[in-house]
């Protein structure tokens, strides 16, 4: 029993106690060879989950990062990282360091512990980021930042602004 508990305990849940009396002892085999079932099962079902989350974000097409509670990214996305590396070129930054405006919005979620929507230019490019605190039973254990490029919305703006700008100058032209 002891053997096949430290095994359990390395991630072996694979090997099954030998049931030899019917007693308490025979009883605690089954009910360790249940526990390691179930345990095994649990795993194999939360790896599938994690699994699943992560084609998920992975296909995004918004950016997303997770920090843990000191700040440093754990984790980031294809579209994230194409932000990360615009930012790095543009800044001459430490590739390994989170970009200064992402770190200031953190430190600014961790503390108040709610959402903060900020804007980001970047390379000629406009994102929204998004950062919302994780928790952990009560602390703050990181956060998640989901990145929106709106670069094509800002120039669709600047241009419905620009035509609206030029009917209202032709208008008054013509009212002249």
């Amino acid at each position: 029993m002891k053997s096949a508990a430290q095994q359990v305990a390395l991630g072996n849940f694979d090997l099954k106690v030998p049931v030899v009396t019917r007693d308490e002892v025979g009883e605690l085999a089954v009910t360790f060879n249940q526990m390691a079932k179930k345990l095994k099962t649990n795993i194999t079902e939360l790896n599938q989950e994690k699994e699943q989350l992560a084609g998920i974000v992975n296909s995004m097409a918004d950016g997303v990062m997770m920090f843990n509670n000191r700040g440093e990214l754990l984790t980031s996305n294809p579209p994230a990282q194409r932000f990360l590396n615009s930012w790095y070129f543009e800044n001459n930054g430490d590739k390994g360091a989170v970009p200064d405006v992402l770190e200031e919005q953190f430190n600014s979620v961790a503390a108040k512990e709610s959402q903060e929507t900020r804007e980001v230019g970047c390379q000629g490019r406009f994102w929204v980021v998004i950062m919302t605190p994780l928790y952990d039973h009560n602390n703050v254990r990181g956060a998640v930042a989901v990145l929106r490029d709106m670069t094509e919305e800002r120039h669709l703006d600047q241009l419905r602004k620009g035509f609206v700008a030029m009917s209202v100058m032709n208008s008054v032209h013509r009212l002249r």
